[in-house]
Formats: C-alpha cells, sequence, structure tokens
C-alpha cells in the first residue's frame, strides 16, 4: 500500500510539473510577462530558433502570453 501511494504522489508530482512548465506562467521564470527562448528550453519544450521566430508575431524576440498560447494550442510544443 505504501508503495502505491508513494507511486502516485510521484505521478502526480510529475504532471504537476508538466503542467506548469507547459503554460505561459510556468514557463515565464523570471515572471516578467515575457517569455525568452531560454526560457522555454529551460521549462523542457521543444522550440527551435526558427519556430520561435515564427511564433513571436510582434518580433520583439520574446513570447508574449497570447504569442505563446497561439503557438501552444496550435499544436507546435512537443515537450
Amino acid at each position: 500500500m505504501k508503495s502505491i501511494l508513494v507511486a502516485l504522489f510521484a505521478t502526480t508530482l510529475l504532471v504537476s510539473t508538466v503542467y506548469a512548465a507547459k503554460n505561459f506562467e510556468g514557463v515565464d521564470a523570471d515572471k516578467d510577462g515575457k517569455v525568452t527562448q531560454s526560457e522555454v528550453q529551460q521549462a523542457g519544450l521543444t522550440l527551435d530558433k526558427d519556430t520561435f521566430t515564427k511564433a513571436d508575431a510582434d518580433g520583439d524576440g520574446t513570447l508574449n502570453a497570447d504569442e505563446f498560447k497561439n503557438y501552444h494550442v496550435s499544436g507546435h510544443s512537443h515537450g
């Protein structure tokens, strides 16, 4: 029983970590309201430079919440 509880806790922790890493607030490590390519990679999401540039609709070198959501919802992120 104890091992089942430990496994359940570990699974819950893993799922929570993955969810946090895939939402904007979880990726925006410095909480500045923008996500850099480095923050995306640190969160474990796959996003190469070309794809990041395409997702950056306003061309400021970062992703705001809407750009991140549009990228993520479109099914491009794989992390």
